[in-house]
């Protein structure tokens, strides 16, 4: 009875063996699925957005001295520094890349477009910045593809009334910043002008540096138009004391980029708004700072 009833169950067992494989090797076409945030469709002006503001009271208020510090202030933002008071800085946003994230200077992309490093070279100093705005998330695709993961724009000159202001700050190692920005403001132009300089003589061999900073931005407010320009223009050169490799201590690098926009804008029943700009970078490297003390091998510079 025993044998009988193994028989039984393996022949029963062999069955269904067989009918889930002639199943599985059946070809199952399957329809077209769409894959979507939310539970139903919706286009896209009622897309969620996740913003984040900081404000210029809020920026005073923290303990920073460089856009990198105040970014690593702000959830679901990843900032790698290399060298002190955002020297070199990338930043990322909820796990995407450094070329995923675009920045903006009052609207206007800024972003590098040969490579996502070297981003935060803003041509004002910290202290000029009035607010920041970061924009994560899908509703980032307004500012089109290159805001992928997120978006940050930084806003200046946002005063309504003339005003002056001058800075100077002075620390260990011979570190200075010194600047001056100033608001002039009438019935229709507003005009906004930045000037800043700092430069410290480094905390270790090789982490010198020297910045200079100088921006303009206009705005022509009409009846229902506006007319706004931004030229702007940054030099940084810095020891970069085992930045890409600690085989070669010595390395130098020096970066300058050069911006301008114009843009306009119209309020109306179908309201208008467009704009164009130019950036250059300049971005020369230098794996011996001292010919005295290159290889053999090294007879020259590269610059981009």
């Amino acid at each position: 009875m025993l044998s009988a009833s193994y028989l039984i169950l393996f022949t029963y067992g062999q069955l269904l063996a067989q009918n889930d494989t002639t199943i599985t090797n059946k070809k199952i076409n399957l329809q077209e699925i769409e894959v979507s945030a939310r539970r139903t469709p919706v286009i896209y002006s009622e897309i969620g957005r996740v913003v984040t503001v900081i404000s210029k009271k809020e920026i005073e208020a923290l303990p920073v001295q460089s856009v990198d510090q105040l970014l690593e202030y702000v959830a679901h933002v990843d900032v790698r520094q290399r060298g002190p008071l955002g020297i070199q800085a990338d930043v990322s946003a909820r796990g995407g890349s450094f070329d995923q994230v675009m920045i903006l200077l009052n609207g206007i992309n800024i972003t590098d477009p040969q490579t996502g490093h070297l981003s935060l070279n803003l041509p004002v100093d910290f202290s000029n910045i009035e607010r920041v705005e970061i924009l994560e998330g899908p509703g980032a695709r307004i500012f089109g593809s290159n805001a992928f993961s997120g978006a940050i724009n930084f806003i200046t000159g946002s005063a309504n009334q003339s005003n002056l202001k001058a800075n100077v700050m002075a620390g260990a190692h011979g570190l200075y910043n010194m600047g001056a920005s100033g608001n002039i403001v009438n019935d229709q132009l507003k005009s906004f002008v930045s000037v800043n300089k700092s430069a410290t003589d480094g905390y270790i061999h090789n982490t010198d540096f020297e910045v200079y900073n100088l921006f303009y931005q206009g705005q022509l407010n009409l009846e229902k138009e506006k007319l706004e320009l931004q030229i702007g223009y940054t030099d940084k050169g810095y020891g970069a004391n085992s930045f890409y490799t600690a085989a070669y201590p010595n390395q130098y690098e020096q970066t300058k980029t050069t911006f301008a926009s114009l843009s306009f804008s119209a309020q109306s029943k179908n309201p208008l708004k467009s704009s164009v700009y130019w950036r250059r970078h300049q971005d020369r490297f230098e794996l011996y700072r001292n010919n005295d003390d290159a290889a053999s091998w090294y007879t020259t510079t590269t610059t981009i």
